[in-house]
């Protein structure tokens, strides 16, 4: 496994973790509606619908990784502030 694998895989896996407990319920419902709908829809509508429902998951996955990152990004830059302007006050008294 590179390291881009890896970090690939422990965002993803964060991600899953922070997203799941908030989610379950609302996501249990709304797949359970979304099967009934699917279910209804001639064989060749239902394949393109699958496609389109595949495309918006990878859209919303990639969004979920990039506000993760940047909020990794945006947590590291403000405890790179706080050390050094309130480290060295700390250190003086």
């Amino acid at each position: 496994m590179t390291n881009q694998e890896f970090m690939e895989t422990v965002i993803a896996e964060r991600l899953e973790l922070v997203l799941s407990d908030r989610k379950k319920e609302k996501d249990s419902i709304a797949w359970a509606k979304m099967e009934e709908i699917m279910n209804r829809l001639e064989p060749e509508d239902r394949n393109e619908m699958k496609q389109w429902l595949n495309s918006l998951a990878d859209l919303g996955a990639d969004n979920q990784r990039d506000a993760y990152l940047a909020g990794m990004d945006d947590g590291i830059w403000v405890m790179g502030l706080v050390l050094k302007n309130f480290l060295p006050n700390l250190r003086a008294e």
